[in-house]
Order: structure tokens, then sequence, then C-alpha cells
């Protein structure tokens, strides 16, 4: 009997493997999150079919921590979403370097695949993996999903988080002084329909309540991240500077409430102290450019954003 146990411990536990069957293992020892949770990310047998139908990254944009540059190529974050598994994207060897993918939407992500040459300094073992919708400490407050804990250079190595990834943001860094290097990144992911819809016309705080709750739901109310990632991408194509949102100040009890009559919970505020009093007749619009939200006069008139 004692000879079986030990036989199986010399196999050890099933881990993943990519679509070429090369095995993606994910240690305790460098997969741990906050909570010391382990973050396996390979693909177990029978799920590559899972991972074949890949994003369309023509529309998504990237960015990174600095860009590495030997004349005379720049090697920009584009260039690991390019299509072209021969040109790499590659930051500087400097500390806590990253790399970030905005999908301009929110979406549930099933797989990321990486790409890497032979060539040196692309090996990104012990990287991690997070994906979120927020920008705090460039991307790295959000879930981390995944610790790299071995890659094959010349092929691609898929990860498959074990936990629920849903995300506008895909977070890619490197511990200690080494340089983010990524020929090619693919996803696969479906993406979370918007409950909001930018209305496009210039009107009122109020008129822009009725008109809502006449032809939608009722103005945007915002209770979560995910919610205000949602606004921020329909505010992005809005012709005025902010957005109404369904978000009142009563100058009489001197509180902010949603007209859906949820309490104000979630809060993004350009300005702490911008929402512990305003006068009469105020009300709550988000920044085009930013996703703050500010204060501003019922009387201005805005595009604005309905709940459907």
């Amino acid at each position: 009997m004692l000879w079986i146990l030990l036989f199986i411990c010399m196999i050890g536990p099933e881990t993943g493997q990519g679509e070429t069957g090369q095995e993606k293992k994910c240690g305790p020892e460098t997969g741990q999150g906050e909570t010391g949770q382990e973050k396996k990310c390979g693909l177990k047998i029978g799920e590559e079919n899972q991972c074949k139908n890949t994003l369309n990254l023509t529309n998504a944009t990237t960015s990174q921590s600095s860009n590495h540059y030997f004349n005379p190529v720049n090697y920009t974050s584009d260039r690991a979403i390019d299509g072209n598994i021969s040109t790499c994207s590659n930051t500087k060897g400097i500390h806590k370097s990253w790399w970030r993918l905005d999908l301009h939407g929110v979406y549930n992500i099933s797989c990321i695949s990486i790409y890497n040459i032979a060539k040196d300094h692309t090996d990104m073992k012990n990287s991690k993996i997070y994906i979120g919708n927020s920008l705090k400490d460039n991307g790295t407050s959000n879930k981390e999903v995944c610790t790299i804990c071995e890659i094959t250079k010349t092929d691609y190595n898929t990860f498959k988080p074990d936990v629920p990834a849903v995300g506008r943001y895909i977070i890619v860094t490197i511990p200690d002084n080494k340089p983010v290097i990524l020929c090619e990144v693919n996803i696969t992911a479906t993406v979370k329909e918007s409950p909001f819809v930018l209305i496009k016309k210039k009107m009122m705080w109020e008129d822009a309540l009725y008109y809502c709750r006449d032809n939608y739901e009722d103005l945007a109310s915002i209770l979560d991240e995910e919610a205000q990632t949602l606004a921020e991408l329909e505010a992005e194509k809005a012709d005025t500077g902010f957005v109404w949102l369904g978000l009142h100040f009563t100058c009489t009890l001197q509180f902010w409430f949603w007209v859906d009559d949820h309490s104000v919970q979630f809060k993004h505020w350009l300005n702490d102290n911008e929402n512990k009093t305003a006068d009469c007749a105020m009300s709550g619009a988000m920044e085009k450019s930013k996703g703050h939200w500010v204060v501003k006069s019922d009387f201005d008139k805005y595009n604005f954003i309905c709940a459907k």
C-alpha cells in the first residue's frame, strides 16, 4: 500500500495543458493572491476548444510602463497585438514593468494566449495577469487571475483563469527589474451587454430625466465599478464634455440619491469634498474624458445616459 501512495505522489496532480499540449504549471509558491489561494491558469484536458475563437483586437488599444528603443526600432505596446509574431512589444528593464490591453468594453474573459520568440529576456516566468475595470496602480489593483509559472518560446501558451475574470483591462506585470516582452497576445472572451444607452441630445437635467422615463427606464444609476465602466464607455461617445446621470441632490435633506431610489454607496467623485453639500437644483454629471462625477446646475444642457 505504501509503494502505491509513493507512486501517486511522484506523478503529482493533473495540471493544465495548452493548445499544443505544453504543460502550464502554476504552483502555490508563485501563484498565490492576497488570500493565499493558488492562482492556477493552465488548460485542462478537453478545454482546448474553448480558446480557439479569439477576439478581433483591431479596436483595442495598448499601453505599457516604458518603451525599449534599439535603433531604429521603438518597441511600442501595440506590437503585441499587430498579428505578427515576429514583432514584439518590449518595456525597459525597470522595477514593476507592466503592459496593458484596453478592450474598450467589459468582457467575460476565458483565455489569454501569449506567444514569445526565442530571444534573450523573453521568458515571462513569474509574470502575473490581472483583469478588471480599474486603472488604479496601473491596473494592478484589479483581481490577480494568474501567475505564469512556465512558458514555452516559439509557441502559443494559453492560460485559462480558474477564477471568474470580467473586465475592460488585461494587465501583464513582471517582478524585479525585468522587461515585459510580448510578441503576440490573443484573447478569448464574450462581451457583456451594456445596460446603458447614450442619448446625443442636449437637455437640462429634468428634461433628460423625463426623456429617459418616457423612452427607456430611467436616467442611469451607477451602483458598482462595473456599471461605472459601462457608463464611461457610453460617455466617451458624447458630443458634450459632461453627460447627465440620475444622480440628484436634495437641498432640504442635504444628501445625494439616485432617482431610481437607490442610495449612493459606490462613489466616483472628481473631488471628495465636492459631494459634501450642494445648492438646490444641482445634479451629478460624468466627465466625458475621465469618467469622474461632478456637480452641475440642473439648467446646464448636456448629453445624457439612460438605463435601458
